[in-house]
């Protein structure tokens, strides 16, 4: 495997919608994937590529001393390797860099590969988000760093 971290840029938008569906129960639009890569400046979108395959991908907002993580998702033939592991960490580290003390991030409490994900990398539950996915619910964590 040749697995390549990079920014995402427009072109990377189709690979990532066909991805979306299969990976979450309520897909980013593909309006809201060119706001976010195009104009958005508190963004920040990356992705890994395997041999220009598009296998994963994740977004971050900063605000102020805040990290928001958008999204994360690997393409499921490449789950269970670390992927998911990795490209978070990476996040955390550019969140570092624009001055960022915290990540926060929602995930629902049925997602337990997500929650072992966060949970192995020191997030810690805040609060329950009674249907914030509609008619599931969502736990708030919280990454500190500083």
């Amino acid at each position: 495997m040749a697995i390549e971290f990079s920014p995402c840029t427009t072109q990377d938008i189709p690979d990532i919608m066909q991805l979306e569906p299969v990976l979450f129960n309520q897909p980013f639009t593909q309006e809201e994937y060119e706001f976010e890569i195009e104009i958005n400046p508190l963004a920040h979108y990356y992705k890994f590529t395997n041999n220009d395959e598009l296998i994963g991908y994740a977004g971050i907002q900063c605000i102020e001393e805040d990290a928001h993580l958008m999204t994360i998702g690997i393409k499921e033939s490449y789950q269970n390797q670390g992927l998911g592991k990795i490209l978070l960490r990476q996040l955390i580290e550019i969140a570092k860099t624009q001055g960022c003390k915290r990540m926060i991030l929602e995930v629902a409490t049925t997602n337990y590969p997500a929650y072992h994900l966060y949970t192995s990398l020191g997030f810690k539950k805040t609060r329950r988000r009674i249907g914030y996915y509609g008619d599931q619910d969502g736990d708030e964590m919280i990454l500190e760093w500083s």
